[in-house]
């Protein structure tokens, strides 16, 4: 069964659209050669129509037909189709976009079960919906610009004032560390004597000896260069033993 899908972007509110599909039923029949119960029309109006070419119609329709459709065919029923609705419709045949193709060419009508017909509306709406969806995708890019904008002035007014920079600038001062004199037990800046590393009464709890923390107790430094000496011993022979075992 032949489904013609016919989409106009004219409004079809007071319009006799019974008598439109009565007649294209009937040309369509009449052009393909089968009776008018085997041919299904479906109607839209005040649908966008956009297509290829640079000047959008005023109605586009497509014929999915399990048939071979010739030139001839495909041209006869532009023809009468377009005459149908540029009489019920008062648009020129200019503005008219028809197309009819051939889903299955060698296939024949009298072959077509409901499970293809199905197949082939689905296809056809799935076509329709991609084209929907490419007119969304492009309202995206505005949507992002217009979010991003919005991001820059949030940003922009609530940024802070020069004089509330200079007042963050001196609080930050306020955290910095006192200037304590030189310590007796090392000498640095920057801490009491009382909690200085050396200081004679610090217990190590590394090595149990007084004079330092274990912070900076030396054994653990000297035990760190022991490991390391023996990972690059480590190291030294098992590239040797490559070495060797390579010239052998």
């Amino acid at each position: 069964m032949p489904c013609l899908n016919l989409s106009t972007n004219v409004n079809l509110d007071g319009v006799d659209t019974s008598s439109i599909l009565s007649e294209a039923t009937s040309t369509v029949a009449s052009i393909i050669g089968k009776p008018e119960a085997y041919v299904m029309i479906v109607l839209k109006g005040s649908v966008p129509i956009s297509h290829g070419g640079s000047e959008q119609p005023a109605a586009y329709g497509e014929l999915v037909s399990i048939g071979g459709l010739s030139p001839d065919v495909n041209k006869k029923l532009s023809a009468g189709i377009a005459s149908i609705l540029e009489n019920k419709l008062s648009v020129p045949k200019s503005r008219f976009y028809l197309k009819f193709y051939d889903t299955k060419a060698s296939k024949d009508l009298s072959k077509i079960t409901l499970a293809k017909l199905v197949s082939a509306m689905q296809s056809q709406e799935q076509r329709r919906l991609m084209r929907q969806d490419g007119a969304v995708e492009g309202a995206l890019p505005a949507k992002h610009h217009h979010a991003e904008s919005s991001r820059k002035k949030y940003v922009k007014k609530n940024q802070p004032t020069s004089s509330e920079n200079s007042a963050n600038n001196q609080n930050k001062g306020k955290g910095k560390k006192k200037n304590y004199p030189p310590c007796q037990h090392c000498g640095k800046l920057g801490h009491p004597p009382y909690k200085c590393w050396k200081r004679p009464d610090a217990k190590c709890s590394k090595c149990n000896r007084l004079g330092h923390e274990a912070i900076i107790c030396r054994s653990k430094v000297q035990q760190h260069e022991a490991d390391a000496q023996v990972v690059a011993r480590g190291r030294r022979l098992y590239f040797y033993c490559n070495v060797l075992f390579d010239e052998e």
